[in-house]
């Protein structure tokens, strides 16, 4: 949850008690909420509204900059085939994520502030070990 222009954005996820990674989540979405929480409209999402038989969910992180919410699948299966995008909370526009090369293959964008996005690996070494790194990145446009 962020305040944002006199306003709270609050993501929620699932709407069963199991397990997400089990079934799937049934709802998610990005939500304003008055700073009493009275009253609530829909930034982003919403039921998946597909009875395809496949498992389908997404996180939303809101980034410490509050100019976006990182948005990222669950299962990579959906029509995002596991990517993430961002959401630009002003415009309300999806926006495709390409890592910077070298990245990795399980690489995520972890956060966003000052005009830098962090972005978080797990890898393993030579030798089998795990590691983790975190990069920084400034976004570019696509050429």
């Amino acid at each position: 949850m962020i305040s944002r222009a006199d306003s709270l954005l609050v993501s929620t996820t699932g709407g069963r008690t199991t397990s997400v990674n089990k079934w799937g989540m049934d709802y998610y979405a990005l939500i304003r909420t008055s700073p009493s929480g009275d009253s609530a409209s829909l930034v982003w999402g919403g039921s998946h509204g597909v009875d395809d038989g496949k498992k389908h969910g997404v996180h939303v992180l809101l980034t410490a900059s509050c100019d976006y919410a990182v948005l990222t699948p669950l299962f990579s299966n959906g029509a995002w085939k596991g990517k993430q995008k961002l959401l630009d909370l002003d415009s309300r526009g999806l926006i495709d994520v390409t890592l910077p090369p070298g990245a990795g293959k399980y690489a995520r964008i972890v956060q966003h502030a000052s005009d830098i996005f962090w972005i978080w690996n797990a890898d393993q070494d030579a030798a089998g070990e795990n590691r983790w790194t975190v990069t920084l990145a400034r976004a570019t446009a696509a050429s």
